[in-house]
């Protein structure tokens, strides 16, 4: 059986905007990992944007 809990709308997008901006973060922490270990953005080539 499955259970389930009802949340404000508000808190749920409270939620989302938490989950994304964290993501985002996520990413520019990879990206600044990818620079410090390969060097500059682009510099070898196949280095893509993972901002979607």
């Amino acid at each position: 059986m499955k259970k389930s809990i009802c949340i404000p709308v508000e808190q749920y997008n409270k939620m989302l905007d938490s989950y994304d901006e964290a993501m985002k973060e996520l990413r520019r922490l990879q990206r600044e990992l990818r620079t410090i270990r390969y060097g500059k953005p682009g510099e070898r080539g196949g280095e893509t944007n993972d901002e979607s």
